[in-house]
């Protein structure tokens, strides 16, 4: 008899048995398992992946339906995450920088509303919270040589 026939064969039992030598030693099961997840990372993503692939179509029914009932949840993450990712600063630094601005363009139009971070392309450092219409116009300042184009251009149709 092969391991994988004994397993099936005595199913019940193995779960059983290691069900209670988890919940008689919860504390050091919890420490043991962590322990094996942070020493074997590639075992673990594989066994993800191989997870998601037997469970995609459940996975993906689930994830809708809690998005269709979450939606603010879903969309606050969504906005933390970005702001992380595109400029590294978080949703309560945005906030901060909206009441130094009192909610207006940094650039002085005397627009509102929900600002763009503008930040500088090279070092990615943040300058401010701009209005969409002067966040573009800063990128003309941020690539010299599309300013010249820009001036060829519009010497060229003046």
């Amino acid at each position: 008899m092969s391991t994988r026939e004994w397993y099936l064969a005595h199913k019940e039992e193995v779960k059983a048995r290691s069900n209670r030598r988890y919940h008689a030693n919860k504390e050091q099961e919890q420490a043991r398992r962590k322990q094996y997840r942070d020493t074997h990372p590639e075992h673990m993503k594989a066994q993800k992946a191989r997870y998601y692939a037997r469970h995609a179509e459940q996975i993906k029914v689930k994830v809708k339906a809690y998005h269709d009932t979450h939606k603010e949840e879903v969309a606050l993450c969504n906005r933390r995450r970005q702001l992380y990712k595109r400029y590294g600063i978080t949703l309560e630094q945005y906030d901060a920088l909206m009441v130094v601005q009192n909610g207006f363009c940094a650039a002085g139009c005397g627009r509102r509303g929900r600002l763009a971070v503008d930040h500088d392309h090279t070092t990615g450092k943040v300058r401010g919270l701009l209005c969409l219409r002067c966040n573009s116009l800063m990128e003309v300042f941020d690539k010299p040589e599309l300013e010249s184009r820009l001036r060829a251009y519009k010497q060229r149709v003046s």
